[in-house]
């Protein structure tokens, strides 16, 4: 009788997405690099894509691990910082743009690791807005590659989505800045 080994947890679809994501990023470069800027934006969707599946069939099949957890915003700051490095330095998109939303996230991480550091386990789950601002951003930087290529008529575009999710990203920067104070505030009447 043949018995199946069963595989750890954390070895599941909505990770191995999340994984996949981390593979594509230096492909997207490395294509953008070479201007192979269409197959180069196909392989940025399904990247950006993988970020909203995995989500979504973790929590509709009930295969959230922490590894996922730990490990799906990693990759989206790795998709995301990329390309970010890469638009400005190609002069595609304002250095500014690449600024405000690197600012965000370092603050944002700062914050966690505070908490960590202080002792306080706090985990503050992704808002809504920090969907739509990271949905922003994955626009914007599809925009980007295509205006890589030299077409002119997408830059109004970019600037639209540019100025859209700089909005998106600061009020997502002033939720979650709320939602630690409310946290922090939590856990010291937690401890007192």
């Amino acid at each position: 009788m043949e018995t199946r080994r069963k595989l750890p947890r954390e070895i599941n679809l909505p990770n191995a997405l999340t994984i996949l994501r981390l593979v594509l990023t230096p492909l997207v470069v490395v294509l953008i690099l070479n201007d192979a800027l269409v197959v180069a934006l196909a392989v940025f969707i399904v990247a950006a894509g993988t970020d909203y599946l995995d989500g979504l069939i973790a929590r509709a099949y009930g295969l959230q691990t922490r590894f996922g957890a730990f490990l799906d915003p990693i990759a989206d700051k790795v998709l995301i910082f990329a390309m970010l490095a890469l638009l400005p330095w190609l002069n595609t998109v304002p250095v500014w743009f690449s600024a405000a939303i690197i600012a965000r996230e370092l603050c944002l991480g700062g914050g966690v690791l505070f908490l960590h550091a202080t002792g306080r386990h706090v985990v503050i789950d992704p808002s809504r807005m920090s969907k739509y601002a990271t949905t922003g951003e994955f626009l914007a930087i599809g925009l980007g590659i295509v205006a890589v290529g030299g077409d002119t008529g997408i830059r109004e575009y970019l600037a639209a989505a540019m100025l859209g999710t700089v909005v998106l990203v600061a009020v997502s920067f002033v939720d979650y800045g709320w939602r630690f104070v409310v946290a922090l505030r939590g856990a010291r009447a937690a401890v007192g």
